[in-house]
């Protein structure tokens, strides 16, 4: 299951079987794994994550729309 996923759903609680060695058959995430625990430098090298900027752009605009929007289900 998707952690972020499970949070951004408000999940109350996940039950698992098998740990992440055990279930690496087939769906070995050990690259993610060391890649959360290592280094700021270890993650940019997994996904590069940057932040862009431009004079032009409002970065806030999508958020105030939402915010400003009347059928808006507040979390």
């Amino acid at each position: 299951m998707c952690l972020a996923s499970a949070l951004w759903a408000r999940v109350s609680r996940v039950l698992f079987a098998a740990d992440r060695h055990e279930a690496a058959a087939g769906f070995d995430d050990a690259a993610f794994y060391e890649s959360f625990e290592g280094t700021p430098a270890d993650r940019s090298a997994l996904m590069p994550v940057e932040r862009i900027t431009d004079d032009g752009f409002d970065h806030r605009e999508p958020f105030t729309l939402w915010s400003n929007l009347d059928p808006r289900i507040e979390y």
